[in-house]
């Protein structure tokens, strides 16, 4: 059956299929010309400081639907129209339950602690932002992330070799909640933000995150559990994919670069990993390919052997979906393995 389904996914490499479901979030609202502006994160307060930064905002349960999706990309609301450039930029995504960074400040690795054990970089590479002036922006994220219908989301921004002062102010809003560090010195700033554990900002009352538009999918979603014991199995779950059609599930111990499959991209490295999921199978990679129900629901079981130096690895998955309209690929979703 796996031989089969590999095959199958080469036959139909050349074609793709956009299920239905599509949506937009607009977050607090789709006014992309008006309220206050700020600098952070995409400006510096001179050209030599402020180019590298680590910043983070959280996007409330409150806006999201109440059902899993995929979110496939961000914008902002720049309030000019220039190609704002860094050399090293990332955007990265996890589930959080916090509401906001005060009471998370007394955790210890703060960034890394709103993010999960296991984000997902949806961008990833030197970035040319094209920005209009009170529109939104589409950073174009090149994978896409998983949202299990249930908890906020921490976004995370972090580049190198930013314009400084020559940059973009953005619109922002009073109830989006963020935190960030630079290497902008008067402001306590450090040389290295992009790996710096905490944060300079929250101060209470200042939360001004940027204004966002969510761009989403209901279709060809996977999620996977945040962490699985030394010893135990996680579940990967796939939701609304084609009905009646096939899935084929892999894993990797990194997010890229990954590969296209007609249309869409596996956000999957293929390393060792990778081939044994698909080829190897039980008893680590357990029903990583079969039939879709009706519904288009599918999933497979990662058990991990019971061998503790696995501890602190993360485990990504992915899959490609197809049916008779053609394939789609899934978000990629990690798991931690801890002791």
């Amino acid at each position: 059956m796996r031989k089969a389904l590999v095959l199958a996914a080469l036959a139909l490499c050349c074609l793709s299929v956009t299920l239905a479901a599509q949506g937009t979030i607009y977050n607090p609202s789709n006014t992309p010309n008006t309220g206050g502006a700020n600098s952070w994160p995409f400006r510096g307060i001179s050209t030599t400081q402020g180019t590298r930064w680590r910043f983070q905002f959280i996007i409330n349960a409150s806006v999201l639907p109440n059902a899993p999706i995929k979110i496939t990309d961000i914008a902002f609301a720049p309030t000019v129209t220039k190609v704002w450039s860094a050399t090293q930029f990332q955007v990265r995504m996890g589930h959080t339950t916090y509401n906001s960074f005060v009471k998370a400040a007394v955790q210890p690795a703060c960034f890394d602690n709103m993010l999960g054990p296991c984000p997902t970089i949806c961008y990833n590479g030197p970035i040319k932002w094209a920005c209009k002036a009170n529109a939104w922006s589409p950073i174009r994220l090149r994978c896409p992330f998983g949202y299990d219908g249930r908890r906020n989301i921490c976004v995370e921004i972090r580049y190198n070799g930013g314009p400084g002062s020559n940059g973009v102010t953005t619109r922002t809003a009073s109830s989006i909640n963020r935190a960030y560090m630079h290497n902008i010195s008067a402001f306590g700033g450090v040389a290295d933000p992009w790996n710096h554990p905490c944060w300079i900002d929250p101060i209470p009352g200042q939360a001004m995150g940027p204004k966002h538009c969510l761009s989403y999918a209901r279709t060809c979603v996977l999620l996977a559990s945040d962490t699985v014991k030394v010893g135990q199995t996680a579940g990967i779950s796939i939701i609304q994919g084609p009905s009646g059609g096939f899935y084929q599930i892999a894993a990797s111990l990194g997010q890229g670069p990954g590969f296209s499959v007609g249309n869409c991209h596996i956000c999957l490295s293929v390393d060792p990993t990778f081939w044994a999921s698909i080829f190897v199978g039980p008893p680590v990679f357990n029903n990583y390919a079969g039939t879709l129900t009706a519904s288009g629901s599918g999933g497979g079981k990662f058990a991990v052997p019971n061998i503790p130096f696995l501890a602190g690895l993360c485990v990504y998955h992915a899959a490609i979906l197809f049916g008779k309209g053609g394939i789609c690929c899934t978000n990629t979703d990690g798991t931690k393995i801890v002791p």
